[in-house]
């Protein structure tokens, strides 16, 4: 899935696609994919941040730089059945915007 927002006049685009880990056929943990770049197709700003973290532990950062200019940013977490992640994005300015946690629920995704 993906949506769309205008972010501090940025037109940007997240994907966010979720899986299971299975171990000796079970599920123990889950991952979250997430893609960020701008609906027009140009570069991403310089610094800006794509976060996950687990409650106050940063899962996974990336940031870009003047030095290596792109147009997306990905992120790959894994948590146990029972935790939340949150994804936060940042500008350079210190603008920041966080999303709702997300989870995962073997009751939904068989």
């Amino acid at each position: 899935m993906y949506r769309d927002w205008i972010f501090s006049n940025y037109p940007l685009r997240l994907y966010v696609a979720t899986a299971p880990i299975t171990t000796e056929g079970e599920v123990s943990e889950w991952s979250l994919l997430t893609i960020l770049t701008r609906q027009d197709q140009m570069n991403l700003p310089s610094g800006i941040r794509l976060r996950v973290s687990d409650g106050d532990t940063l899962v996974g950062e990336q940031v870009l730089t003047d030095t290596t200019p792109a147009d997306y940013l990905f992120l790959t977490a894994i948590g146990s059945l029972e935790e939340q992640l949150t994804i936060t994005i940042a500008l350079a300015d210190g603008t920041s915007l966080t999303l709702p946690p997300f989870s995962y629920s073997l009751a939904h995704n068989p």
